[in-house]
C-alpha cells in the first residue's frame, strides 16, 4: 500500500511539473512571437478593434500600447513558470489571460469575424475552432498546476528569484524595441527574402481552390427573395437589398493572392511587368502615406537618385488617397511615380511604414525598414557589384540559437555575480564576527 501511494505521489509530481512546462513554454513561444513582429501585432489588434466597432481606438496609440503590454507579459509570464519563481503570482495572471481569450476565441470561431486570432503571429496559423481547442487545453493545464502548485520543482535557487524576472522583462522590451525600428529577425509571410512571389501565386497541380458562392437579396414590396448570380430577377421593380458571399467548398488557398499593382498615373496593371522584370527594381511600400514616418526621406530619396541614375524602376506603391498622395509629394519633393495596392497586402509585404523591397525576376532581394535603407555613400555601384544584391539569409536555426544565448549568457554571467556578492557579504560578516573583541565577564 504505502509502495502505491509513493508511486501515485511521483505521478502527481511528474503531472504538475509536466502542465506547468507546458503552460510555460506556449506563453513563451506565444509572447516571443509577438515581439518578434511587433508591427504585426498591432495589425492584429486593430482588426479586432476595428470589427468591435472601436474604430476610432485603432488609429491611436492604443493598439500599440496593448501590443507591447501582451507580448511582455506573455514572455514573462512563461519564463518564470518555466523556472517554477513568482509562481502564484504567474499563474494569476495566466489564469486571467485565458479566462479571458477563451471566450473571445470561441466568439471568433461563431461570427468568423477575423481570418485568425493571431496567437502565435504569421509562424503558427491555427483556425478557429484549434485555437478554441488549444485555450481549453491549457485551462486544463492551468487548473493542474494551481491544484498540484505544492509540487512544482523549481529550477534555480531562490538567491536568483528577483534576477530571471527583471531580466526576462528587460530581454523581451528590448528585443521589441529591436524588431519594431527594424524589422521582425523571423519572417514567417510569403514576402520574406529569397521568397518567390510568382510561386507563391500558383495553386499546385491537383489542388482545388476555394470556392466562393455569392447570393444576392432583393426585395419587392413586403417580400425578400434571395438570388444567385446566375438567376438574377428580370423585373425592375425588385429592388436590391445586400450581397452575401460565402465558402461553398474548401480548397487550397495560395499565400500570396492579392498581388495586383496599379499605375495611378494611367491606371494600367503593372503586376505581371514588376514581377518578370530582369533587373532589379524598388518598391517603397506604405499602407497609409499620412500615417508614414518622414523622418528618414533623405535615404529614401537618395535611393530612388540611385536607382533612376543606374535605370531601376522605382514606385512607391500604397493605398492612400489621391489626396494623400499630393501631400507626401509636397512634403518630401517625391519625384517617383506611385502605384496602388490593397492596404492589407502591403503590410504583409514588410513590417514598416515606410519600407522597401527590392526584387528581381519576381524574388524578393532585399528589403529594408525606412531607418536600415543603405546610405547614399554606400550606393557607389551597380547592385550586382553590391552585397544588398545579393540574396544573403542566416539560418533560422542560427538566429534562433543566438537569440537564446543572448538571453542564457548574460543571465548566467547576472546570477554568477550575484553568487559571487552573496559569498563575499558572508565572508566580510565572517571576518566582521572574527575580529570582534569578546567582551570579558
Amino acid at each position: 500500500m504505502n509502495l502505491e501511494h509513493k508511486y501515485i505521489q511521483r505521478l502527481l509530481t511528474v503531472l504538475a511539473n509536466t502542465a506547468r512546462i507546458f503552460v510555460a513554454i506556449t506563453f513563451i513561444l506565444s509572447g516571443f512571437l509577438k515581439a518578434n513582429d511587433i508591427t504585426g501585432t498591432v495589425y492584429k489588434i486593430q482588426e479586432y478593434f476595428i470589427v468591435w466597432g472601436w474604430s476610432n481606438l485603432s488609429m491611436g496609440n492604443s493598439p500599440t500600447a496593448l501590443a507591447w503590454i501582451l507580448a511582455t507579459i506573455e514572455f514573462w509570464i512563461g519564463v518564470n513558470l518555466f523556472f517554477g519563481i513568482r509562481y502564484k503570482t504567474s499563474l494569476f495572471f495566466a489564469t486571467l489571460i485565458m479566462s479571458v481569450m477563451t471566450p473571445i476565441t470561441v466568439w471568433l470561431a461563431w461570427s468568423n469575424a477575423v481570418a485568425d486570432c493571431g496567437c502565435f503571429g504569421d509562424a503558427i496559423v491555427l483556425t478557429h475552432w484549434e485555437t478554441v481547442g488549444k485555450n481549453i487545453v491549457l485551462l486544463g493545464a492551468l487548473y493542474v498546476c494551481i491544484r498540484l502548485r505544492h509540487r512544482v520543482i523549481k529550477l534555480v535557487t531562490d538567491k536568483v528569484n528577483w534576477l530571471i524576472p527583471l531580466y526576462s522583462l528587460l530581454y523581451i522590451l528590448l528585443f521589441m524595441g529591436y524588431t519594431s525600428e527594424n524589422l521582425p529577425i523571423f519572417d514567417f509571410r510569403p514576402y520574406h527574402i529569397a521568397s518567390n512571389i510568382q510561386s507563391y501565386m500558383e495553386i499546385p497541380a491537383g489542388k482545388q481552390p476555394t470556392e466562393y458562392e455569392t447570393t444576392f437579396l432583393y426585395q419587392k414590396g413586403k417580400e425578400q427573395k434571395v438570388f444567385t448570380i446566375d438567376a438574377l430577377p428580370e423585373d425592375s421593380t425588385w429592388q436590391f437589398i445586400d450581397a452575401q458571399t460565402r465558402i461553398k467548398s474548401v480548397g487550397y488557398e495560395p499565400p500570396i493572392k492579392d498581388f495586383h499593382i496599379t499605375a495611378i498615373a494611367n491606371d494600367e496593371d503593372i503586376s505581371e511587368q514588376i514581377l518578370n522584370t530582369d533587373t532589379y527594381i524598388f518598391l517603397l511600400i506604405s499602407p497609409w502615406l499620412a500615417q508614414a514616418d518622414d523622418s528618414e526621406m533623405d535615404r529614401i530619396n537618395s535611393l530612388y537618385d540611385y536607382a533612376r541614375s543606374y535605370n531601376y524602376p522605382f514606385y512607391c506603391i500604397t493605398a492612400s488617397h489621391d489626396e494623400d498622395i499630393r501631400n507626401w509629394e509636397e512634403n518630401t519633393g517625391a519625384e517617383y511615380p506611385f502605384a496602388r495596392m490593397d492596404a492589407t497586402a502591403l503590410k504583409s509585404m514588410i513590417r514598416s511604414n515606410p519600407g522597401v523591397l527590392m526584387i528581381k525576376k519576381g524574388v524578393v532581394i532585399n528589403k529594408w525598414s525606412d531607418r536600415n535603407i543603405p546610405h547614399e555613400e554606400w550606393l557607389n555601384n551597380s547592385m550586382d557589384k553590391l552585397p544588398y544584391g545579393k540574396i544573403n539569409l542566416r539560418s533560422a536555426q542560427r538566429k534562433a540559437f543566438e537569440l537564446v544565448m543572448l538571453f542564457v549568457l548574460p543571465l548566467f554571467v547576472l546570477s554568477l555575480l550575484d553568487l559571487l556578492w552573496e559569498r563575499w557579504k558572508r565572508y566580510r560578516k565572517r571576518i566582521s564576527t572574527t575580529n570582534t573583541p569578546q567582551t570579558e565577564i
